[in-house]
Formats: C-alpha cells, structure tokens, sequence
C-alpha cells in the first residue's frame, strides 16, 4: 500500500483543454513518438517525431502536426 501511495505522487491527469504542445501528453516506443493534447475546441491535436529526423543543421524535428 504504501508503494501505491508514493507513487500516485508522478501519476499525471490531464483534465483540462491544453493550449498547445506546451500542454501536451507525451507518447512513444522510443522510435517514434507524439505529443498529445485537446484543444479548447476539443479537436485532438499531436505533433508526430521520429528518433532519425532531423533538419539541415542536425537538429532534432517534429515530422507532422495532426488535428482530429
């Protein structure tokens, strides 16, 4: 029991609309991930990334932005 309470501390809950991918879930397997969130609208919006996709000056990107 008290292993459940010491870590209900780090379980998140998002309950409210996010105003961007400041707000955002993040998901993934390590190849491929996403941030996830709702929108005020509540549209799901997420920006799609993947370990190997980078720009012209080595930096990391996003490859996608999705709005359902």
């Amino acid at each position: 029991r008290w292993l459940e309470q010491a870590l209900s501390a780090y379980d998140p809950a998002w309950r409210d609309p996010g105003s961007g991918e400041m707000d955002s879930v993040p998901l993934g397997n390590g190849d491929v991930g996403a941030n996830v969130w709702i929108n005020e609208k509540g549209e799901v919006e997420f920006y799609i990334s993947k370990t190997d996709a980078f720009d012209n000056n080595g930096r990391l990107i996003k490859i996608g932005k999705v709005v359902v």
